[in-house]
């Protein structure tokens, strides 16, 4: 099982998680792996009329796991489903948001996110200075639409930093007479990128 006991009793209570992050092979004692539930930001979700802030007090959980790994000298991967960046996100809470990853941006080392069903990148920006200071990710999905493959990515870290070294995207044509899944590209070779840091994610998007 992906969960571990004392991250599964905090899910079925809470909803969200932390725990470290494991391979076959090993278990990363510095690394955490932080799971939000992000339909708390869900703007679809109507019983967040009634709280707009901080649902659950999950956002002070945060900073106070957050805080703890820093004393800590621990790094974080930080996964979701609705992308808190995203048009469909809750404004304040997003900015909480926004201001916590600005505030750990040495701590949370990249965040993946799904929902939108396209591959698409988002830079979380300082609150207080014009740069970019980490990375949402936003990936395809196994769904078929009529102007898209199925896809999955493969994200290759850093084993010292957890920092991304490659993205690539693997996609199964459908209509093939045996499909399988075939490297489609490598994100930073596809668009000319130095690596894969926020600021070359800025130059690219600039």
């Amino acid at each position: 099982m992906w969960l571990d006991d004392a991250a599964l009793e905090e899910f079925l209570v809470n909803g969200f998680y932390t725990q470290k992050f494991a391979t076959n092979a090993k278990v990363y004692d510095d690394v955490n792996v932080i799971a939000i539930n992000t339909e708390a930001c869900y703007n679809a979700n109507f019983y967040l009329i009634s709280n707009r802030n901080d649902p659950g007090n999950q956002l002070s959980w945060l900073e106070d796991k957050l805080t703890q790994m820093e004393a800590n000298g621990e790094t974080a991967i930080l996964i979701g489903h609705h992308p808190p960046a995203s048009e469909a996100a809750l404004y304040e809470w997003g900015s909480r948001f926004r201001v916590l990853m600005d505030r750990f941006q040495h701590i949370v080392r990249l965040s993946f996110f799904g929902h939108v069903h396209t591959e698409e990148h988002n830079a979380l920006k300082s609150w207080t200075a014009n740069k970019s200071v980490g990375m949402n990710f936003w990936s395809g999905a196994m769904t078929t639409y009529s102007d898209s493959y199925p896809s999955f990515r493969r994200f290759i870290l850093d084993e010292q930093t957890m920092l991304p070294l490659a993205i690539e995207t693997y996609r199964l044509d459908v209509l093939a007479e045996d499909p399988d899944f075939v490297l489609d590209h490598e994100l930073s070779s596809y668009y000319g990128m130095t690596d894969l840091s926020p600021a070359s994610f800025d130059v690219l998007s600039g």
